[in-house]
């Protein structure tokens, strides 16, 4: 009986272990944890008002991200590091052309169900591992975005890690706009960075995107 339980348990470590072991510590070439001076002219970093601990490099003409690997299906990416310069979340994305709510599709969600069974046949891990959770927060400019948020939380060499497949939407001007966020980032970064600024809401359907609930 002894003999048996060993085996079960050696068996749920070496599935534990497989499970991480083939999940990523970089995403698009630039690994969490990575010194950003190797990728970027630190200089040029930008303090985030929401995040003061945090600071942002988003790639655009004056600032260059080194050994940057691009995807064809996204047009934009940033990192952002903590004080130390410590790479802290490295994001690609992809923004959606505007639409009036009345001919909307919802794009972005079909992208995101795509890249979920993409990734998880890539890293080979259940895709049922993955958490989704919905948000809300209110811009600067008090404009309502929705999260639609799928969140996979691992450990590797010690570190902890979520990768997140991430749709956003606003409408206004009776226009729906969306993007579509592919991250990998430091855990605690996003618990203590992230999460605080977004509030968790029950789940939504495309007719409350298609909505204009600002104020509400």
């Amino acid at each position: 009986m002894k003999k048996l339980l060993g085996i079960v348990v050696l068996g749920f470590m070496w599935c534990n272990f497989a499970f991480s072991d083939d999940l990523p510590v970089q995403l698009f070439g630039i690994k969490i944890n990575d010194d950003a001076s190797n990728h970027v002219d630190i200089s040029k970093g930008k303090i985030s008002e929401k995040r003061p601990d945090i600071i942002s490099y988003f790639e655009n003409d004056d600032i260059e991200i080194k050994g940057l690997i691009k995807n064809s299906k996204l047009d934009g990416y940033y990192i952002r590091t903590n004080k130390e310069n410590k790479i802290m979340i490295v994001a690609g994305y992809t923004t959606f052309k505007s639409i009036w709510s009345e001919d909307f599709q919802n794009k972005c969600s079909d992208s995101k169900v795509d890249f979920i069974k993409s990734l998880s046949n890539y890293y080979d891990f259940n895709a049922k591992k993955i958490k989704n959770n919905y948000y809300k927060n209110l811009s600067n400019n008090n404009r309502l975005w929705l999260y639609d948020s799928a969140e996979l939380d691992y450990r590797k060499n010690f570190n902890k890690f979520t990768l997140q497949i991430l749709c956003t939407y606003t409408n206004y001007d009776d226009k729906v706009r969306s993007r579509l966020f592919i991250s990998l980032m430091d855990q605690d970064y996003f618990k203590n960075s992230t999460l605080p600024l977004w509030e968790k809401i029950n789940k939504f359907d495309d007719s409350v995107i298609k909505s204009n609930l600002t104020g509400f």
